[in-house]
């Protein structure tokens, strides 16, 4: 929370006041020597108890004082009691005379607990959506395209500068005076008790976030949240009453969130309010995402089975209904997630939150939190997924519409690119959505039959993609069936030197070698290697690839070693006669050789091949590469023990994958994580 941060960020508290209000709020009651003290509070207007178990108190009495409110900030003290001014006989006469002997010991801890009781209430009161609306639209000209941040800097802060206090005090006191004078509105219209907590983060633009907000006034909305995501809404839009932190919590003091009190507090407040909705823009790379409160409020209602959900602004609802898989892979979106290095305004606010996670939650690491969000995420995602793949027009749209040439040793997936097509199916199989996932592919499969006819490139391209699926699902009979048909196809069309053969040939020897039908597959990929050998000569990248896929089979599947390495060093020699030294395809392969050789205990070797790729790929300004190596450098000096070698060779993959992928990209998060475990033991 803070500036910046999330419901007010994250990877979303308080001078905790005591406010009275109208009916439907609480009452007060004033003794003879004037002094003030919230006592009870009021179920309507006839019925008032203390919670306690006193007897009710006269109604003529309550409607005689209801009007006498009194406003308890968190900068000031209790202003008296019921019974200050009476001495202790007087004060015990009147407890007899209501049917209870009380002693005045019993009575402190009955105003203390009364107390704690109305500073939870009001903590947890919120805003309504046409309070929202209202507030938005007399400032439009002032509010403009300003970020929830300004809005609080701009106008929250100025107009509580003399209450000190949270903006919704400023509302409730507004609203008494303006019913006094029968100028507008009752109480409940603008403020009541909280029944939906918004997480979002300070670097919206406050109109989106109102507008987006406003979509739970659409009654079949409101019905599909509670069909789909178990929320709970009275009849009507105006019973829902929203947490929002930039006006339920005192921004003239943030420092009173820093604290483990101030941290419990929000807990049992997301708790109590019961439904939390995280406000998430832009949908690609959401902000929300990389901040504290943000994070530890979705964790909070996760871990606590409340009903939750994303919403986001309809922009950005469009933009995800109509985004390509060419420009969006499904596998990788939220994983920007990290707790341990998201931001938050205030250090201490950070701290409080992960200290309370491992404190009250015995069981959890932060990894497990970062688990958990991710995984909410994802199905979200792959429900909107779903949504799209409705009609065979949109798992059309998904796919293969426009054909484009791609190097013929590379698997065609479509105009999405390599990949980023079964992206998509990925993510949807694995949120447990296999049916989705297969109709996705049989959908674009048929499409392209049809559209290019059965033999067509896109046609078998699609047909291996429901193959791959299969073989991810664990359904290998099926996969190989269909890969199988790809390769009669091929080799018909094609022959069986052609590299969409070949590269279909290592498709079914992999299936084998899962199947644990080593010596097929191993027959398979001598045979490849030979007729590549035969048809393209040894300088040639469908060779090569047959070469590197033969010798990872072999030291995987029966841990010949020797001759893997052999394989792969003679397929390197040709890949620098084709590519070059500094080229990256030979630079990563050399990665690949040395990882390899770490995973086989030869340290010493690796290393030799890793800080000689480092070399050339810091010449050529690679920061990929350069990533990658350093990465593998730090784990082998991790194991070596050589801790602080390791740390340096993180934190310089950290350096690299920021240039080129950027702070929220998943390796630079790794790289995060390794320095900060590293910096901690």
């Amino acid at each position: 929370m803070g500036c910046g941060s999330s419901t007010a960020a994250v990877v979303s508290e308080p001078v905790f006041e005591s406010v009275q209000t109208s009916p439907g709020g609480e009452g007060t009651l004033k003794d003879q020597s004037n002094a003030v003290e919230p006592f009870t509070s009021f179920d309507g207007i006839t019925k008032a108890t203390d919670g306690n178990g006193l007897p009710e108190l006269d109604q003529k009495f309550l409607s005689e004082n209801r009007s006498k409110k009194s406003i308890v900030t968190g900068n000031s003290t209790p202003r008296g009691s019921f019974t200050q001014g009476m001495d202790n006989t007087s004060t015990a006469m009147l407890a007899a005379n209501a049917g209870r002997v009380v002693s005045t010991h019993g009575i402190d801890e009955l105003e203390d607990s009364t107390r704690k009781r109305k500073e939870d209430e009001e903590f947890i009161r919120g805003v309504s959506l046409k309070f929202l609306h209202r507030f938005l639209n007399t400032r439009k000209e002032e509010i403009g395209n300003l970020t929830t941040k300004d809005v609080v800097e701009c106008i929250i802060k100025p107009e509580t500068a003399e209450l000190k206090s949270r903006y919704l005090l400023k509302i409730e006191e507004d609203l008494e005076d303006a019913a006094q004078n029968d100028l507008y509105y009752l109480h409940g219209e603008m403020t009541g008790k909280a029944n939906m907590f918004v997480s979002h983060c300070w670097d919206y633009k406050f109109a989106d976030l109102v507008e987006t907000l406003a979509r739970l006034e659409d009654k079949i909305f409101r019905k599909k949240l509670s069909e789909e995501r178990g929320f709970t809404f009275n009849e009507k839009a105006k019973d829902i009453y929203i947490w929002l932190d930039i006006f339920c919590i005192n921004q003239h003091d943030p420092s009173i969130l820093c604290s483990p009190e101030s941290t419990l507090r929000m807990r049992e407040s997301v708790q109590e309010i019961g439904q939390t909705i995280l406000v998430l823009t832009p949908f690609d790379r959401p902000k929300a995402l990389q901040r504290t409160w943000c994070l530890y409020e979705v964790f909070i209602a996760l871990h606590y089975g409340l009903p939750f959900e994303i919403l986001l602004p309809e922009g950005e609802e469009k933009r995800l209904a109509e985004v390509d898989a060419k420009d969006f892979d499904y596998c990788e979106w939220g994983s920007e997630v990290n707790l341990d290095t998201s931001i938050a305004s205030y250090t201490m606010d950070k701290e409080a939150m992960i200290e309370d996670i491992l404190a009250s939650h015995s069981k959890t690491t932060l990894q497990g939190v970062d688990e958990l969000i991710l995984s909410a995420l994802r199905s979200w995602l792959a429900h909107k997924a779903l949504q799209r793949l409705s009609t065979l027009d949109d798992q059309h749209h998904f796919g293969y519409a426009d054909a484009t040439d791609r190097d013929l040793d590379e698997e065609y997936t479509g105009p999405s690119g390599k990949g980023n097509m079964n992206s998509l199916m990925d993510l949807l199989n694995r949120e447990g959505q296999l049916y989705a996932a297969e109709t996705l592919c049989r959908g674009i499969l048929e499409a392209e039959v049809v559209r290019m006819g059965p033999e067509s490139h896109q046609a078998l391209a699609a047909q291996r993609n429901l193959a791959v699926l299969f073989q991810r699902q664990g359904k290998l009979n099926e996969a190989q069936k269909q890969f199988e048909e790809v390769v009669k196809v091929r080799e018909r069309v094609l022959g069986q030197t052609d590299p969409k053969t070949l590269a279909s040939y290592m498709d079914l020897a992999n299936v084998w070698m899962e199947k644990g039908q080593g010596y097929r597959s191993l027959e398979m990929h001598e045979e490849i290697v030979a007729k590549c050998k035969a048809k393209h000569g040894g300088d040639h990248k469908s060779t090569i690839n047959a070469m590197q896929n033969q010798a990872e089979a072999m030291w995987k599947m029966y841990g010949k070693q020797a001759e893997a390495e052999a394989i792969y060093k003679e397929s390197l020699e040709h890949m620098k006669n084709v590519y070059g030294v500094t080229h990256s395809r030979t630079l990563r392969s050399h990665n690949r050789l040395a990882s390899l050789l770490l995973a086989d205990g030869k340290r010493q070797q690796s290393e030799i091949i890793f800080t000689e790729t480092r070399r050339w790929s810091l010449a050529i300004e690679n920061d990929s590469i350069t990533g990658d190596t350093e990465y593998n450098l730090g784990v082998l000096k991790e194991m070596n023990c050589q801790y602080d070698e390791a740390l340096e060779h993180y934190k310089d993959a950290e350096a690299a994958y920021r240039a080129k992928f950027g702070e929220e990209d998943s390796r630079t998060n790794q790289c995060r994580r390794r320095v900060s475990f590293l910096l901690s033991a």
